[in-house]
């Protein structure tokens, strides 16, 4: 489905994304359990897992309800084949971003580790973030993913677009004794992602992918990205931004420049927790995207 590249300890996801209906099959090369070992999923083929879904839309309020149907979960070292049946009863309106995110508990980048509330008892998750793109910018969203540190059960996701936001929350699910699990914190979770290189570009020749980053920055770190190309779209996110869209508020919270007319944007940080993103489905020709980190002296 895709390619991970590693760049020191800098991760990036370039993906290539195909629109698919909510009956969907998922094939995962996952570098997590490469690395780790087999990872341990509490669903199995056969769980039905229902969601409470709240939030606002243009300013209105939106409930509604989301549905996992998994018809076949099969974890093997290096590969994840997860198929099922992910919806929500909200309408087309609503994209692909949520029904995307219901079946892929380490979709994205581990920002850490959280304790939340949820109706199973107090659970101790891994807070994943992504990026999904949607045939128009509008469509397009952010996800933040809390899956139980051991059974990788979702038990909730935050989905932030240009138009709306939108909180997930496990309500009912086939899974027994899911009381009693995910209750301590783990004992292993993704590294911190410290950037090491000082400088690289990353050329792409055509369009049709997604590069994405996140970045955390030590103290007197600058960070300076420069993109290039036509028609890409760019989203570059700080800790503050990131935070405002996970708590509440919509994609629009943060920058969102697109590259038409072609052109050249830029932005510096220094140190600070940062999400680039360059959606490249729309796009024209070429894009370069040039990185540069300059680490304290």
């Amino acid at each position: 489905m895709g390619k991970v590249r590693s760049s020191g300890t800098v991760l990036f996801v370039i993906a290539l994304v195909a629109l698919t209906t909510a009956a969907s099959a998922i094939w995962i090369y996952s570098p997590a359990v490469a690395q780790s070992g087999q990872e341990s999923w509490a669903v199995k083929g056969g769980d039905n897992l229902t969601y409470e879904v709240s939030g606002h839309r243009d300013g209105a309020p939106v409930t509604g309800i989301a549905y996992s149907n998994f018809t076949e979960v099969n974890i093997a070292e290096n590969l994840m084949i997860i198929s099922g049946y992910h919806s929500t009863d909200l309408g087309e309106w609503v994209g692909r971003g949520v029904t995307s995110a219901l079946g892929q508990p380490s979709m994205g980048q581990c920002l850490g580790e959280a304790k939340i509330r949820t109706d199973f008892g107090t659970k101790y998750v891994t807070r994943y973030l992504s990026y999904f793109s949607g045939p128009e910018a509008n469509t397009s969203s952010i996800q933040m993913i809390y899956a139980g540190v051991d059974s990788r059960v979702i038990y909730r996701i935050n989905v932030s677009a240009p138009s709306f936001f939108l909180e997930l929350n496990l309500k009912d699910a086939t899974i027994g004794g899911l009381q009693q699990l995910d209750r301590h914190p783990s004992a292993i979770l993704p590294g911190a992602i410290r950037p090491t290189e000082t400088d690289w570009t990353e050329t792409f020749g055509s369009p049709g992918g997604i590069m994405s980053g996140v970045f955390d920055l030590p103290v007197g770190t600058t960070l300076t990205i420069s993109v290039e190309g036509n028609g890409s779209r760019c989203y570059f996110f700080n800790e503050d931004d990131i935070l405002e869209m996970e708590n509440g508020g919509t994609l629009g919270s943060g920058p969102a420049l697109t590259l038409d007319p072609p052109g050249v944007r830029t932005w510096t940080v220094e140190g600070d927790v940062c999400m680039l993103v360059v959606d490249m489905i729309p796009a024209v020709g070429q894009t370069v995207v040039h990185i540069s980190i300059e680490h304290p002296s």
